[in-house]
């Protein structure tokens, strides 16, 4: 008696199947697995990802949750799916057309996913960018907040760039000004007969005697002298002014 040849990947998503069981799908169904496939796959993946091993094959992960040859063949599958898409003008996310990397659409969605995160990463004390214990009060660590600085002082230096972020904050400004806002977060209302709320205006105040600690490190160490509070410009030093 023959025997029905099984159904390829391709053939079952053609045809509305499940690729595992070749079930027939529904009118509504949008996966390509049926919804017992599906619930059996996240099960077999927790599972195998709970033994440390690679979410692919049973190999030991190596990179998250993935071993050395998966994770370099979806880096290479990546980086060609992206370039394509980059040529031709398409959304990296959705394959929509794109005058960027990205559509309007998928930019506000990775907006409103990035804003989900670091109001999370920030709620826990954790940096907002790496995802370790940040510095107290602040949403970035030690390490990130001086790469941070050191990108931002290299981006002061285009005239063009600080024109039109003055041009930014001046409407921001004026806009939770008309709320009856604090100008600077724009979360709560000010002080009386002021534009800051007391938190803000406290932090615009330390960040003013830690500029000026660093104006006067530097002059002194211009003239070969050295600053009886802090004798270099090293951050954890200036990170000082704050207990004081």
């Amino acid at each position: 008696m023959p025997t029905r040849r099984k159904q390829t990947y391709a053939e079952c998503v053609a045809e509305r199947r499940c690729p595992c069981c070749h079930l027939l799908h529904g009118p509504d169904e949008k996966f390509k697995l049926c919804e017992s496939c599906r619930f059996l796959y996240k099960k077999r993946l927790i599972a195998r990802m709970a033994r440390g091993c690679c979410r692919r094959c049973k190999a030991k992960a190596t990179h998250r949750d993935m071993c050395e040859k998966h994770y370099e063949q979806g880096r290479r599958a990546n980086k060609k799916r992206l370039d394509f898409r980059r040529k031709h003008g398409l959304c990296q996310r959705c394959r929509a057309p794109a005058q960027k990397s990205h559509c309007d659409k998928c930019n506000e969605e990775r907006a409103e996913i990035t804003k989900r995160r670091r109001r999370r990463l920030r709620k826990a004390g954790l940096c907002t960018n790496c995802a370790q214990p940040a510095v107290p009060e602040r949403s970035l660590c030690p390490e990130c907040a001086e790469k941070w600085a050191v990108k931002e002082a290299a981006r002061q230096l285009d005239p063009e760039r600080r024109a039109d972020q003055r041009a930014r904050a001046a409407a921001r400004k004026l806009a939770y000004a008309a709320a009856g806002l604090c100008n600077s977060c724009g979360k709560i209302p000010p002080v009386v007969d002021r534009k800051r709320c007391k938190r803000c205006a406290d932090r615009s105040l330390e960040a003013t005697r830690i500029t000026a600690a660093k104006a006067k490190t530097q002059r002194l160490l211009s003239q070969n002298k050295k600053n009886p509070a802090h004798s270099h410009l090293e951050p954890a030093a200036l990170r000082k002014l704050r207990k004081v």
